[in-house]
């Protein structure tokens, strides 16, 4: 469902290029990592979101670290 929503917005996102660019999906690291076929916004008293749309300090932590490692 989530892809089928955002299927704009992915598409934009993937289109953008150039060397200092690095895309990070979100979705790859909340979505079908702890439970099969939806997306985790909060973890026992680990709260990814702090609304429907943005993330909060802990759940931009693992996005951060992605673009970083790459």
């Amino acid at each position: 469902a989530f892809e089928a929503r955002n299927a704009a917005a992915i598409a934009t996102l993937d289109a953008v290029a150039g060397a200092n660019v690095r895309r990070v999906r979100a979705d790859r690291l909340f979505c079908n990592t702890v439970l099969k076929g939806r997306c985790v916004v909060q973890l026992g008293d680990r709260l990814y979101y702090s609304d429907d749309d943005h993330l909060s300090t802990r759940g931009a932590a693992p996005v951060v670290a992605a673009a970083l490692a790459r």
